[in-house]
């Protein structure tokens, strides 16, 4: 039987596996000490504790994915905006599996100008469901962004040019004979002519959740497919 449908002879295979070690390498010639040694070994909390199992719950598919998403679930989103979002959302987000029906539900509301709140279990995809309609309002937003300038491209990786240390450096060559006084810090939204705003706020309870999410943003926010995205 497969190990993931027999989580308790799973369980057993790799206790048994540990006990016959000990036995094996740490083996005596008394009969009775090997006994009692294995039935210590035996014993609840030695070895290991009896297995905790937890079963989950299937969730209602919404039996679309992001790309069959209809513009009925889409409410205040025009036909463009609509197909932003549903590219976004496949850059990282999402994949191709089968949204479960809280998580369109969500979106639908949310986007209707609904306060929600999504109450499930663990890997129910909550993730998904609060960030699918902030992609939704960033991909709508995003269309009336003015494209960008070109990035500073003078000084190239200007971290590590000691001309442009230089130059910031008020006591170098160049700040003596310039006067300058330049930080050494190049504003990384220069090229960028559109308001600069905080667009959404997500507040987590731990730390260790902010990485776990950080990792799902990058995934989905810069990854290869996201900078190619438009």
């Amino acid at each position: 039987m497969d190990s993931i449908a027999d989580p308790i002879g799973t369980f057993d295979s790799i206790r048994e596996s540990l006990i016959l070690y000990v036995k094996t390498a740490f083996g005596t010639q008394f009969p009775g000490l090997e006994l009692q040694r294995e039935r210590l070994l035996r014993s609840p909390e030695v070895v290991c504790q009896e297995p905790w199992i937890e079963p989950l719950q299937r969730y209602q598919s919404s039996g679309r994915t992001i790309a069959t998403l209809p513009d009925s679930d889409l409410p205040g989103l025009g036909p463009d905006a609509a197909h932003d979002f549903r590219s976004l959302a496949s850059s990282g987000l999402v994949g191709e599996y089968e949204l479960h029906q809280h998580q369109v539900e969500m979106l639908r509301r949310v986007l209707a100008g609904q306060n929600s709140v999504v109450v499930a279990g663990t890997g129910s995809g909550k993730t998904e469901a609060f960030l699918l309609p902030l992609f939704a309002y960033l991909a709508q937003e995003s269309a009336s962004w003015p494209a960008p300038t070109s990035p500073h491209s003078h000084w190239g990786d200007w971290w590590r040019s000691d001309a442009w240390r230089d130059e910031c450096d008020p006591m170098g060559p160049r700040g003596r004979r310039r006067g300058l006084q330049r930080s050494i810090r190049i504003p990384q939204r220069a090229h960028e002519t559109r308001p600069a705003a905080v667009r959404a706020l997500i507040l987590y309870p731990m730390n260790a959740l902010v990485e776990d999410q950080l990792s799902r943003l990058r995934r989905a926010l810069d990854s290869p497919q996201a900078r190619r995205w438009r």
